[in-house]
C-alpha cells in the first residue's frame, strides 16, 4: 500500500512523499532526488534524513539520494568516448568530478507516480547535462518485497553515453543515534581497489586478506580503523573504498537486533563510513564522522578511465536496467 502527501516545494515545483508500508517494513521516498527519506523496520528508523525538503535542497551529503549520471569519481573531470573528449564539473576539490557534478540527480525534481504497490520516479537528462553526451531517460522504481526494499533503475539514451546509478543512503541500524563503529559488516568480496591521495582509484585490484579491508567474515566497522594502514589514512581514518563483488549477494550489516542484507547486479560496492559528516543536523539529531555507513552498489569508480575495468557505457536505442535490494530481518 502506498500513501502520498505534500512534502514541500522547490522552485515552485511540488515535492511529494510516498510511503510504502508492509507488515514490518515502512519506506518513505520523495521525488526530490528520487530519495529514500526514511526506512523503518519494526518502527525503528534506520537511515539519516530530513523531515522537510529544505534539508535536502541545502545538504551536500547526498542523504538517501539517487546518484547519476555517474556515481563516484571521474578523475580529472574528463573522459573520452567515441573518440571525443568530454569535460565535466570539477566539484571534488577542484580536481575531479564526483556524483554527477555540482547539480547531480540528487538536486532534481523527478516526476512521481504510484500504482498502489510501488512508486516510480522519472527524469529526462538532456544531451549536455553535466557535460554528458546524449539524452537519457531515467526511471527509478521503489517496491516492497516482503521485508525487503527493491530499487530498480532503468535508462534509455538517444546515443552512446555513460550511466552508473546508485543510492546513497546513510544507515545506522541502531536507530540513527550515536556511532556506527560497533556495527558488524560482511562484504562478499575477496578484492578491493586502492585509492590515491585524491580518493581516485590507482587502477589496481588487490586482495583483502591480511588487510583492514577483509570483511569476508562479520567484523565491527571500527575494529581495524586504528591500524597504520596507508589506505585508511587516505580515507580520513575510515573506509571510502570500492570492493570487487563476488556475486549478487553484496553485503550484510547487523546491529542491535536488526540485520540488513544487500543484493545487486552491479560489479562493485562502495563502502563509506561517513568520514566527512561534521555536525550534520538532520531529523532531530546531530551527526559526525562514522555515525552511519553507506553500502553503494555501482560500477568501479573512474572505470571509464581505467584499463581492465568494466565500463559503464550504454548505447542508444536500448533499455538498460540495474537493481539494489535491501532485505531486513530480526537478528536475535
Amino acid at each position: 500500500m502506498v500513501t502520498k502527501r505534500l512534502f514541500g516545494t522547490v522552485s515552485g515545483r511540488q515535492v511529494y512523499a510516498y510511503t510504502l508500508k508492509g507488515d514490518r517494513l515502512e519506506v518513505t521516498v520523495i521525488n526530490y532526488g528520487a530519495t529514500i527519506q526514511s526506512i523503518k523496520y519494526d518502527g525503528r528508523e534506520l537511515v539519516l534524513g530530513y523531515d522537510t525538503v529544505d534539508g535536502y535542497v541545502t545538504t551536500t551529503n547526498y542523504f538517501g539520494a539517487t546518484i547519476g549520471r555517474v556515481a563516484n569519481r571521474i578523475s580529472g573531470g574528463k573522459f573520452t568516448l567515441g573518440g571525443k573528449e568530454y569535460r565535466l564539473d570539477l566539484n571534488d576539490g577542484g580536481k575531479n568530478t564526483n556524483h554527477g557534478g555540482f547539480k547531480g540527480y540528487d538536486k532534481r525534481v523527478f516526476y512521481g507516480e504510484d500504482n498502489g504497490d510501488e512508486v516510480r520516479f522519472s527524469l529526462l537528462s538532456k544531451d549536455g547535462d553535466q557535460g554528458m553526451p546524449a539524452n537519457l531517460v531515467l526511471r527509478v522504481t521503489y517496491a516492497l518485497e516482503g521485508d525487503a526494499l527493491k530499487v530498480t533503475y532503468d535508462a534509455e539514451a538517444s546515443g552512446q553515453t555513460l550511466w552508473n546509478p546508485t543510492n546513497h543512503s546513510f544507515f545506522n541500524l541502531s536507530g540513527t543515534n550515536g556511532s556506527a563503529l560497533n556495527t558488524l559488516v560482511r562484504i562478499n568480496a575477496l578484492r578491493y581497489t586502492p585509492i590515491d591521495s585524491a580518493s581516485v582509484l590507482t587502477g589496481q585490484i588487490v586482495g583483502v586478506e591480511g588487510t583492514p579491508f577483509d570483511f569476508t567474515k562479520f567484523k565491527e566497522i571500527g575494529r581495524d580503523l586504528s591500524s597504520d594502514d596507508e589506505q585508511i589514512k587516505l580515507a580520513s581514518g575510515g573506509y571510502d573504498h570500492n570492493f570487487a563483488l563476488d556475486g549478487e549477494y553484496a553485503a550484510s550489516a547487523k546491529s542491535d537486533g536488526i540485520r540488513m542484507d544487500v543484493y545487486t547486479d552491479m560489479p562493485g560496492l562502495q563502502f563509506y563510513t561517513a568520514n566527512f559528516l561534521n555536525n550534520a543536523k538532520c531529523r532531530g539529531g546531530v551527526y559526525d564522522a562514522r555515525s552511519a555507513f553507506c553500502l553503494e552498489p555501482q560500477y568501479f569508480p573512474d572505470a571509464i578511465n581505467k584499463e581492465g575495468f568494466e565500463k559503464p557505457i550504454i548505447e542508444g536505442g536500448r533499455t538498460y536496467s540495474h537493481y539494489i535490494k535491501y532485505a531486513f530481518s530480526s537478528e536475535n
